[in-house]
């Protein structure tokens, strides 16, 4: 698990996630299970538009392992969600009116492997 964040303006993240994704499926990675997630993969499990990118697939399929507490080898996807005790959501996004909220990093081209600091 990555311990870094970055803030970055709500304007520059769509813009780098169009960058990297211009059919507009967007691909996040879990940051407790390493499992990628597509916008269309995210749909297709049900899970609210208010959830993508901040809470793991998992969450929303019958079967997924739990993101802590097991002490096993962690795999995805897993039932880990942004908003709990552990918010290791590694891109704070923040809006044109302050709020910051924190997401997922894209799973291609990671804008915490990028020159952002």
């Amino acid at each position: 698990m990555n311990e870094k964040k970055i803030i970055i303006d709500y304007s520059d993240w769509v813009t780098e996630a169009f960058k990297r994704y211009p059919d507009k499926n967007v691909t996040f990675v879990c940051p407790v299970c390493g499992y990628r997630q597509s916008i269309r993969d995210l749909e297709e499990a049900g899970l609210e538009r208010g959830t993508w990118g901040f809470s793991c697939i998992g969450r929303g399929l019958d079967k997924c392992k739990r993101a802590f507490g097991d002490g096993k080898e962690k795999s995805g996807p897993c039932d880990y969600a942004g908003g709990g005790l552990f918010r290791l959501n590694p891109i704070s996004v923040k809006s044109e009116d302050g709020t910051i909220t924190d997401f997922f990093d894209f799973a291609d081209d990671p804008l915490l492997d990028g020159d952002r600091k």
